[in-house]
C-alpha cells in the first residue's frame, strides 16, 4: 500500500513538473514589437566605452540568426532607438534600462530609448557591458527577462553570456 501511494505521489509530481511548470530556458516577450524588422538607431552622447558596448551588442544581434536587425541612422527624428548614458546612481537597482513607446502589453512600438547608468556600469568588464547592451537591445525587439543564465535576456548577475542564446533567437524569430 505504501509503495503504491508513493508511486502515485511521484507520478503526480513528475506530471505536474512536466505540464504545469514552464521551462526555465524558454523565451518570454513583453507583448509589443516593431512593425518593421529593421530598427534604426542613433547614439547620443555615448563615450567610447558605451559606444563600443553598443556596437558589440548590435553586432551580436545582427550576426545572430534572427529575422530582425538594427541599422544606424544619423537622423534623430528618423531613429526608432536612441542610445544615451548618464550617472543615475549606483544603488538605484538597474545598470541600464529600455523604454519602449508607447508603453503597452501588446501592439506596435514606435520609439525606444536605452539609458546606460554609468554609475553602475563603469566598473563592469568590457564583456559585461557588451552583455548588458545586447540584453537591452533584446528588450527593444520585445523580449522580456528569462531565468536561464545562458541567454542574453537573463538578468545581470545570472547572465553568463554576452551574445544571444538559442532561446533569445527563437524569441525574436517568433516576433518577427
Amino acid at each position: 500500500m505504501k509503495k503504491s501511494m508513493w508511486k502515485v505521489i511521484l507520478t503526480g509530481a513528475l506530471l505536474y513538473t512536466a505540464v504545469v511548470l514552464p521551462p526555465a530556458s524558454a523565451y518570454t516577450t513583453l507583448g509589443g514589437k516593431y512593425a518593421s524588422s529593421t530598427i534604426s538607431y542613433i547614439p547620443q552622447g555615448l563615450t567610447a566605452n558605451y559606444s563600443l558596448a553598443m556596437a558589440d551588442g548590435i553586432a551580436a544581434w545582427n550576426n545572430a540568426n534572427v529575422d530582425a536587425s538594427f541599422t544606424y541612422t544619423s537622423n534623430v527624428s528618423a531613429a526608432n532607438l536612441v542610445l544615451r548614458q548618464d550617472a543615475y546612481g549606483a544603488n538605484i537597482g538597474w545598470n541600464a534600462r529600455t523604454a519602449n513607446k508607447p508603453v503597452m502589453t501588446s501592439g506596435t512600438y514606435t520609439k525606444s530609448d536605452i539609458d546606460f547608468n554609468t554609475s553602475a556600469m563603469d566598473g563592469m568588464t568590457v564583456t559585461a557591458r557588451k552583455g548588458t547592451a545586447a540584453h537591452e537591445l533584446g528588450h527593444v525587439f520585445g523580449l522580456d527577462h528569462v531565468t536561464d543564465g545562458k541567454q542574453v535576456m537573463s538578468i545581470y548577475g545570472v547572465r553568463t553570456t554576452s551574445v544571444p542564446g538559442p532561446d533569445d533567437i527563437k524569441g525574436v524569430n517568433a516576433l518577427y
